[in-house]
């Protein structure tokens, strides 16, 4: 074998650096692409928590309205009663929701947990109506009634979707980490909630004003809140000017629930309880209001973050696809040489015609040798005097 066969022409190293080279390039924007399925998959997950979330809160909301008008039921206000059922009706509804968002999920702890909680509130309800209940041991059921609840979202925090597809720790951590955000914040608003049927909701709102001022400003803690329930916002000293109005209705609210259990206190005051009542409610509505608000900035933003990410995606995919258009134009191409130097070759060929199939050098020679012996290819023959006329032989006279 000759050396320009061992060495390779400079077609086949053009075609194998540009082999390597398409390597190079798709394997990382494979790899990207995975992530971005990750990041997808993450997405969906985080949408889907906000529906049974959003039950959950409602609920709760509903479980401390009822746990006011229970007290006040029990404590020699029978006319309450309807208001109460109606509460009860509200709450019984929520719950149903809840129940049902979590069949369609991948829940299961949480299903399990909701339905629990869901035979233990109608014990309650009916514990209430029939007053057998003192309004102490109603409140502390209540409370335990809350709980129980803020225990269903913490199961929602791990979807068993993701603890039975994933085998990866690393990835379910994830998973929770995302979704603990909204988590806190729904706890710090029930805090906050919990509070301020007693007059200590001016310590929560952590502020040094009286409740005759007015707010100066968002507090630390009304902060702290409006980051948590908003999209990727970190606890910073910035406020997110989307939420500003509900923060300063929160804080408006909780103070005129002090102004009013300040005047409920002062000498038995029984004409100020109906006022607390309505406070307390347009508290809990007020904080409804921030936390729908802070859900409904969620969910734009998880869209826009989908958006943005299939883009991206149909983008690399369009990448791949040029790529892969590239890499079969470039094993065509390899490919093609042979067939080309052949062509090649029989176009350079002098055209014989219709030649006769190759014969044995000896018998050539020898139809060459016949050729030169017949006569007419003799040179300078001599005549034949054989075939002379009579009349050519005859003698001269004498």
């Amino acid at each position: 074998m000759s050396d320009s066969q061992l060495l390779p022409s400079p077609r086949h190293k053009f075609f194998a650096f540009s082999a390597v080279g398409v390597a190079m390039v798709c394997v990382p924007l494979v790899q990207v692409l995975r992530y971005q399925h990750d990041d997808l998959r993450q997405l969906d997950a985080d949408r889907k928590l906000l529906d049974p979330v959003s039950q959950a809160v409602h609920a709760q909301f509903g479980i401390l309205a009822h746990q006011q008008v229970s007290y006040d039921l029990l404590t020699g206000q029978p006319q309450l009663e309807s208001t109460r059922a109606a509460v009860q009706a509200g709450v019984d509804q929520q719950l149903q929701a809840l129940s049902a968002e979590l069949t369609q999920g991948m829940w299961i702890h949480a299903l399990t947990e909701a339905r629990d909680l869901r035979q233990d509130w109608q014990t309650l309800a009916r514990q209430v109506a029939a007053l057998a209940l003192t309004p102490q041991a109603s409140n502390e059921a209540h409370t335990l009634r809350v709980e129980q609840m803020l225990q269903v979202m913490d199961l929602l925090s791990l979807p068993s979707e993701f603890e039975n597809l994933s085998a990866n720790p690393t990835s379910r951590t994830g998973v929770k980490s995302a979704n603990t955000g909204l988590i806190t914040g729904v706890r710090a608003l029930m805090r906050l909630a919990r509070s301020l049927p007693q007059a200590e909701a001016m310590a929560v709102l952590n502020t040094d004003q009286s409740a005759a001022d007015g707010p100066s400003g968002p507090t630390p803690r009304m902060l702290a809140l409006q980051h948590a329930l908003a999209p990727g916002a970190s606890a910073t000293a910035t406020a997110v000017p989307a939420l500003a109005d509900v923060v300063a209705a929160v804080e408006r609210t909780a103070r005129q629930v002090v102004t009013t259990a300040k005047q409920a206190s002062d000498n038995n005051n029984v004409q100020a309880q109906p006022l607390r009542r309505a406070a307390l409610q347009q508290a809990w509505d007020a904080q409804q209001a921030l936390f729908d608000r802070a859900v409904a900035l969620r969910t734009q933003s998880l869209a826009q973050q989908r958006t943005k990410i299939e883009q991206q995606r149909l983008a690399m995919l369009a990448v791949l696809a040029a790529l892969a258009a590239v890499a079969l134009v470039l094993a065509r191409a390899a490919l093609r040489p042979r067939r080309a130097d052949h062509a090649a070759a029989r176009v350079d060929a002098p055209d014989t015609g219709d030649a006769a199939p190759p014969s044995h050098p000896a018998v050539e020679t020898g139809r060459v040798l016949d050729r030169l012996r017949s006569p007419r290819h003799a040179p300078d023959a001599a005549p034949d005097t054989s075939k002379r006329q009579p009349a050519d032989t005859q003698s001269p006279p004498a």
